[in-house]
C-alpha cells in the first residue's frame, strides 16, 4: 500500500512501502517525485536530443513549398531614429580617438608619465622642467620622480611627508624659485614670504643654482616653477646643452584632470586644502596665468630628449617679449621744442668747476655738450611732469582727459648744483592752462624740466633745489625789507645832532677832515640802530647781487685759475652763446639741499618760448 509522503518542498509524494530492514535514502533538498537530478552531463546529451537539427531550421525559399513570411516595413520615423544613433556613436568614438584620456588620481598621473622615462641607466645627466599653474601637481610629481631614480641610485628616500619638500635631498636636486621665498626655522617650522620685488632677482640665483648643480654632474636635477611662458624655460634649456643633459617637459597636459581648470585650481590652492601658509593664490591671479599658458607641440613634452634635439628649438629659442607700457605719470612733452631752441645756450662756469670733467673751450660750454658726456645721466624724454599717479587708477584717469592737449611752453631760468650735480629749468605757462594743469598737478607744484644730473642725485630732486631756491631768495628779501625799515625809523633829529657834533680841524698838509663824535649816552640807540641797518644791507647785497643787463656775476675767483686768467675770461660776461640781454645770475651759498649743504646757481633770463608742447603720459 502507497504512503502518503512529505518532502522537503512541502508536496506530498507517494512511495513504495520500505521492506522490513531497510532504511531508505534521506530525499535531498528541493529533491521532489519525478525522479533524481540529471548530471551536468546529461543534461547536454538530452538537450542535443531535443535541439532540431539546421535542416530543420532552414526557412523554405520564397516561392517555395511555404508561402514567405510577410515583411514588416519600417516607417520613416524609425530610420531616421537609427541613422541618428549611428551618427552620435561614431561622433563619440572619433572624438575619443583623437583626445587623450587623462587619468583620474595621481598614482595614474605618475604611471602615465614613468611609461616615458627610461630607467635603465641610473646616472644618465637629465633635466626635468616642470610647468604648470600653482595647485595643478608639478612638485608632486617631481619629488616622486626623485625618489623614482634614487631608489634606481641605491638612496631610499620618501617623497611624502610635511617636511619632504623642504629636506636637504629635495632641495639638492630640485630648483624652485620658490624656496628663496621660503624660511625654515630650527624646529622645521616654514614661513612663505612672497615679494614681487625680488622675482626677478631670485629667478637669476635659481638659474645660477641649476648651472652649479650641473657643474658637479648631479642627475635627475629638477626646475619646479611655472614656466607659463616658453622664453622662461629657455635658459634652463640652453644650460642643459652646455652641461651634456637630456631634457624632459613635464606640463599640465601630462599631470592629469583639473591641472587647467580655474575652480579645480583654486579650490587646491587654499589654505583649507593644506596649502602652506602665505601661498593661497587668489582666483584672479590663477585666471590671468592659465590665459598666459603657452603650448609646446604635440610630442614634445612627455618625452625625453638630447640636449640638442631639434624639438627643444621652440624652447631654445624663445625671447622674452617687450614688457607692456607701465605709465605712472602725465606730463608735457618739450624734447624736440626744447633742444631746438635751448642746446646751444652756454652754461655758466659754475655749473662746470667741480664736476670732475676738463672744462670746454669758450663757445662749447653749452647744454647740449653736456647732455652728451658721460659724467651726467640725461631722461629719455625732457618733459614737464605735471603729476605722478604710480598704480592709482583714479589719477591716471584725470590724467588721460587732458592727454592731446596743446599747451605753450616758455623757460624763464636755470638753476643748478654748482659743481653740475643737477641742471633744471623753470618754466611758465599761460593763466589758463596753468590753471588746468595746477588742478591736475596738485597744491606745491613748481613747472620745471629736468634737464640732467650725476649719480648722486635723482631728477626728481629737482623740485627740491628749486623750493629751497624760493625759500633762500625769500628769506633775503624779507631781510632786505627789514633793513629798509629799520634805516627809516632813525630820527633825523638825531642825525642833525650827530652832525653838529662833528669837529672840523686843520691837517698838517692845511686840508681839513671830519674827526668821529663822541657818542652821548642819549645818542647810543640811534647809532645802534643806524650800524645794524647797514650790517643788514651789506648782508643782502651779498646774498643777492645786482648785474648789469646781459651780464653774469661771479662771487668768487675759482681755485686753481691764475688772477690774469680769470679777468681774461669774465672780461665779456655777455660773450656767451644765445644768453639774451637783461639775464641775471647769481649764487646762493651753503643752502640746505635733502639734508646736504650746497650752492645753488640761478640763472635768470627774459623767458624763451618753446611753443605748443604736447600733454601726454608716460613710462619708466
Amino acid at each position: 500500500m502507497a504512503t502518503l509522503m512529505q518532502s522537503s518542498s512541502g508536496r506530498p509524494s507517494r512511495g513504495k512501502k520500505k521492506e522490513p530492514g531497510k532504511q531508505g535514502k534521506r530525499p535531498k533538498a528541493g529533491a521532489d517525485a519525478r525522479g533524481p537530478r540529471k548530471r551536468p552531463a546529461q543534461r547536454a546529451e538530452s538537450k542535443k536530443a531535443t535541439k532540431p537539427s539546421a535542416a530543420a531550421k532552414k526557412k523554405p525559399a520564397k516561392g517555395k513549398g511555404r508561402s514567405a513570411l510577410p515583411k514588416k516595413k519600417k516607417t520613416t520615423k524609425e530610420t531616421k531614429t537609427k541613422k541618428a544613433k549611428k551618427e552620435q556613436v561614431k561622433a563619440k568614438s572619433k572624438q575619443k580617438q583623437g583626445t587623450k584620456v587623462l587619468p583620474h588620481t595621481m598614482a595614474g598621473v605618475f604611471s602615465a608619465i614613468l611609461r616615458g622615462i627610461d630607467l635603465s641607466n641610473p646616472y644618465r645627466r637629465l633635466l626635468y622642467v616642470m610647468r604648470g599653474p600653482p595647485g595643478c601637481g608639478k612638485s608632486t610629481v617631481a619629488r616622486k620622480l626623485l625618489a623614482k631614480h634614487l631608489k634606481v641610485q641605491g638612496v631610499s628616500w620618501s617623497p611624502s611627508g610635511s617636511m619632504a619638500a623642504f629636506s636637504p635631498i629635495c632641495r639638492a636636486f630640485v630648483c624652485s624659485t620658490d624656496d628663496f621665498f621660503t624660511q625654515v626655522d630650527d624646529m622645521g617650522e616654514t614661513k612663505y614670504t612672497w615679494d614681487p620685488r625680488r622675482l626677478g632677482e631670485l629667478h637669476q640665483k635659481n638659474q645660477s643654482r641649476a648651472e652649479e648643480a650641473m657643474q658637479l654632474n648631479r642627475t635627475p636635477l629638477f626646475v619646479d616653477n611655472t614656466n607659463m611662458a616658453l622664453w622662461e624655460m629657455a635658459v634652463y634649456v640652453q644650460l642643459a646643452g652646455k652641461y651634456g643633459y637630456a631634457v624632459c617637459i613635464i606640463g599640465p597636459e601630462q599631470l592629469g584632470r583639473g591641472a587647467l581648470d580655474l575652480a579645480t585650481l583654486w579650490q587646491r590652492c587654499q589654505k583649507s586644502s593644506g596649502r602652506a601658509e602665505g601661498k593661497e593664490i587668489p582666483k584672479e591671479t590663477l585666471e590671468r596665468m592659465i590665459g598666459n599658458y603657452q603650448e609646446l607641440p604635440d610630442g614634445v613634452q612627455g618625452h625625453c630628449w638630447p640636449a640638442d634635439a631639434v624639438e627643444l628649438d621652440t624652447v631654445r629659442d624663445a625671447k622674452r617679449p617687450p614688457p607692456p607700457p607701465r605709465f605712472r605719470y602725465a606730463g608735457l612733452d618739450v624734447q624736440d621744442q626744447f633742444l631746438e631752441s635751448m642746446s646751444a645756450m652756454e652754461l655758466p662756469l659754475e655749473f662746470w668747476h667741480g664736476s670732475g670733467v676738463e672744462m670746454p673751450a669758450e663757445g662749447e660750454r653749452h647744454l647740449l655738450a653736456a647732455r652728451g658726456m658721460s659724467t651726467w645721466r640725461v631722461p629719455d624724454r625732457l618733459h614737464v611732469t605735471v603729476n605722478y599717479f604710480g598704480k592709482d587708477a583714479g589719477g591716471k584717469a584725470a590724467a588721460e582727459k587732458l592727454v592731446g592737449k596743446e599747451v605753450a611752453v616758455k623757460v624763464t631760468g636755470f638753476v643748478f648744483i654748482c659743481g653740475g650735480g643737477l641742471l633744471c629749468a623753470t618754466c611758465e605757462f599761460a593763466v589758463e592752462d596753468h590753471a588746468a594743469l595746477a588742478e591736475l598737478a596738485g597744491e606745491g607744484w613748481r613747472p620745471h624740466i629736468t634737464l640732467l644730473h650725476t649719480t648722486n642725485w635723482r631728477a626728481v630732486n629737482s623740485k627740491d633745489i628749486i623750493a629751497a631756491m624760493e625759500d633762500s631768495l625769500t628769506r633775503s628779501k624779507a631781510t632786505e625789507m627789514a633793513g629798509d625799515t629799520v634805516a627809516a625809523d632813525v630820527d633825523e633829529t638825531q642825525l642833525d645832532d650827530l652832525e653838529d657834533t662833528t669837529q672840523t680841524q686843520p691837517d698838517i698838509d692845511g686840508q681839513a677832515h671830519s674827526a668821529q663824535p663822541s657818542i652821548s649816552p642819549s645818542a647810543s640807540p640811534s647809532a645802534c640802530q643806524r650800524e645794524a641797518s647797514e650790517t643788514a644791507l651789506e648782508a643782502s647785497e651779498k646774498m643777492l647781487p645786482t648785474t648789469a643787463p646781459g651780464s653774469m656775476v661771479m662771487e668768487d675767483v675759482p681755485q686753481g685759475i691764475e688772477q690774469q686768467e680769470f679777468e681774461a675770461k669774465t672780461e665779456n660776461r655777455a660773450a656767451f652763446q644765445s644768453i639774451p640781454a637783461g639775464s641775471h645770475f647769481e649764487v646762493l651759498r651753503g643752502i640746505d639741499v635733502c639734508e646736504q649743504k650746497v650752492d645753488l646757481g640761478v640763472f635768470q633770463f627774459p623767458a624763451v618760448e618753446l611753443g605748443s608742447c604736447e600733454f601726454r603720459l608716460f613710462q619708466y
